[in-house]
């Protein structure tokens, strides 16, 4: 389906709730015709498909130096991926950081929410290491917290995904809720896409990247009940169905 299409029946549905009643009525009329002919359905349609704010854009974050840092390459790809982006390490001067293809209007939570996550473990590691090794003879005890820490809200947020996805899609199932539930899908698989694609566009041979070794011995441990303990319901008002959300 071309995209211009959707777009322009977009800004028809946006002017079909407009105060003026000859304005509305004959956009809601040029709707019914547009879907009629490409063989749509309003409820398909996502009034701000075309809006700013879900366009794609590609931004860097995250410089680490020489070296990644596991934890937190870990910890912002869950939360790219859990607001639809997509991340890819690069190497500039030297230096790895990581470049990050998400929506426009989720650029400020996936920097709070990141930054929040990051906070969190730190602290949290630096707790864990003066109870559990206060004599400091476990010189990887942070960095293998850091590491289950991270891997352990990865997971969460995976699953919080899931069920708000199948939220959604029950919802678009059900005859009073199905719209808002059809066009909730529609704009999370849209908007998937539309990442991919500039992705692709910027890095048409892009290679797979290695992954990190699990996190070793009490530390690990540790780290993975505090991932499990860890708040992911902050959130900002918006208007996206997903937020960063869950117990």
């Amino acid at each position: 389906m071309n995209e211009s299409i959707k777009a322009k029946i977009a800004k028809l549905l946006r002017m079909s709730a407009s105060t003026n009643p000859n304005e509305a009525a004959n956009a809601a009329d040029m709707v019914h015709k547009l879907c009629s002919q490409y063989g749509l359905s309003p409820a398909e349609i996502d009034p701000e498909c075309d809006a700013e704010e879900n366009q794609p854009i590609k931004w860097s974050c995250l410089y680490m130096g020489k070296r990644r840092d596991a934890a937190q390459s870990i910890l912002l790809g869950a939360v790219v991926r859990h607001f639809n982006g997509e991340m890819v390490y690069s190497t500039r001067d030297g230096e790895v950081h990581c470049e990050i293809f998400a929506s426009k209007g989720r650029k400020l939570e996936i920097e709070i929410y990141f930054e929040y996550l990051v906070e969190v473990m730190n602290k949290l590691a630096d707790e864990a290491k003066q109870l559990e090794d206060p004599d400091k003879l476990n010189r990887a005890f942070k960095n293998n917290f850091k590491k289950a820490f991270a891997s352990t809200v990865n997971s969460r947020l995976f699953k919080i995904r899931e069920a708000a996805a199948k939220e959604a899609y029950f919802a678009s199932q059900n005859s009073d809720a199905g719209k808002a539930g059809l066009v909730a899908l529609n704009r999370e698989e849209q908007e998937r896409k539309n990442n991919a694609a500039l992705l692709k566009r910027t890095y048409p041979r892009l290679g797979t990247a290695w992954g990190f070794q699990g996190a070793r011995g009490s530390a690990g441990a540790s780290g993975r009940a505090a991932g499990n303990s860890v708040g992911l319901n902050k959130q900002m008002s918006r208007r996206q169905t997903l937020a960063l959300s869950g117990s």
